[in-house]
């Protein structure tokens, strides 16, 4: 009995079965419940955080991705090349709300393409496209504002609005330069103000532009708003000249107003005045050359 005790024999004891050592112990569960007895790890639950009592700080939001538009970039120097543009770029010099309209074809949008470029070669070659574009739309500005100034300035000098006219046609001789149109029409307004040195001045630079203008019937009576007005202003210019010490483009101006009125006789006079004063003056010896008269 003591060694079936030591050793933990087992006993049927009142017809359950029970160990010797479990005599000292306590019951133990039977071998359906061994599995069941194995002791799990079990993960506790995590204590739920104290509602914090302080607003949490506002972090600065991030933009979002910008939505992107590739578009194709051609010119004469570079073989067609993608360049990845920002639809809603709101750096460099453009505005946002501008932006989206940007044309193709316009300094603006080589300029944008240049600042995006993602290698030397592409922009250097969109800066090129930029600068060739950019001369071009200044130009045509130019253009347009010099055709509205001396479309404004014709109206006024058949209009009679001689100051205004003056005005208007200063304008476009300054915007070009090189345009004679505009300086002739400019010396008729400043002609009917009695202002002869500088309508001479005026007249003698739009023939040095375009001497062609000499061989030419301007019909310039037609941009008065009188029919023989024209006349009238030549015939003061002429009782000017008598009275008045002036100079040889004021001769100039009355030889070549004469000859455009059909008065050759008195634009002989005067033109020749002046080629003995400047013996080296083509335009002059020019215009009295075809001022002459016909053999008899």
């Amino acid at each position: 009995m003591m060694l079936a005790t030591r050793f933990g024999l087992a006993l049927l004891v009142g017809g359950s079965l029970v160990s010797a050592r479990g005599q000292d112990n306590g019951p133990r569960s039977g071998a359906a419940d061994k599995d069941a007895a194995i002791p799990t790890r079990v993960t506790p639950p995590k204590a739920e955080k104290a509602a914090e009592t302080k607003s949490p700080a506002l972090k600065p939001s991030r933009p979002t991705a910008a939505t992107v538009q590739r578009v194709e970039v051609r010119n004469v120097h570079d073989t067609p090349r993608n360049i990845m543009l920002r639809s809603d770029l709101r750096t460099f010099y453009l505005p946002h709300a501008t932006y989206p309209t940007i044309d193709p074809g316009s300094a603006a949008w080589a300029l944008e393409g240049a600042y995006l470029a993602r290698n030397a070669r592409d922009r250097a070659k969109l800066l090129d496209l930029y600068r060739f574009r950019e001369a071009n739309e200044r130009q045509a500005r130019l253009d347009h504002q010099h055709s509205k100034a001396i479309g404004s300035g014709v109206q006024r000098l058949r209009a009679g609005e001689y100051a205004a006219a003056v005005a208007a046609l200063s304008l476009s001789a300054q915007v070009d330069r090189s345009d004679p149109v505009c300086r002739i029409h400019l010396a008729q307004a400043r002609l009917a103000l009695g202002q002869y040195e500088d309508a001479a001045a005026a007249l003698r630079r739009a023939i040095e532009l375009q001497p062609m203008l000499m061989y030419m019937d301007l019909r310039l009576s037609t941009y008065y708003p009188g029919e023989g007005e024209l006349s009238a202003h030549v015939a003061k210019l002429a009782e000017w000249l008598r009275t008045t010490p002036a100079s040889a483009d004021a001769y100039f101006m009355f030889g070549y107003l004469s000859y455009q009125l059909g008065e050759n006789a008195a634009a002989r006079d005067a033109l020749q005045r002046v080629a003995d004063a400047r013996p080296r003056d083509t335009l002059t010896r020019q215009l009295l050359s075809i001022a002459k008269p016909a053999r008899e």
